[in-house]
């Protein structure tokens, strides 16, 4: 497996992960205020924890060479870079007090699309 390859399996693992302990820990009410999500509707949270297992399971199928693993991680970034991007306006909105949130939102957003451009790319 070339370099890049392997850094969209590890991203998209990552990605997948922190997006479910991201709400894990809102379950458990372990997010500070500022950080907390603007929008907790039902469909929501699954819509998000969905995506975060289709992440999970792109980046380790890509790992292993699956042939289909890349079309599932690229369709799980492509809507990862979508969901950042949708609610960093909802975090403008709210700012200051929620600059702590939107300043993360912007450095994900700025990373996941990067990953995203790397892996509709191709390997080198």
């Amino acid at each position: 497996m070339d370099r890049t390859t392997r850094m969209l399996a590890l991203y998209g693992v990552y990605a997948g992960i922190s997006l479910i302990a991201w709400w894990v820990a809102y379950g458990i009410q372990a997010i500070p205020a500022p950080l907390a999500p603007l929008d907790v509707r039902g469909g929501h949270i699954v819509a998000e924890v969905a995506l975060g297992v289709a992440l999970v399971l792109g980046g380790v199928f890509t790992g292993r060479g699956s042939k289909a693993g890349r079309p599932i991680l690229i369709a799980a970034l492509g809507a990862l870079v979508y969901a950042i991007l949708n609610v960093i306006g909802d975090y403008f909105v709210a700012l200051p007090a929620r600059t702590p949130m939107f300043m993360l939102l912007l450095v994900v957003s700025a990373s996941a699309v990067a990953t995203l451009v790397l892996a509709v790319r191709g390997p080198d």
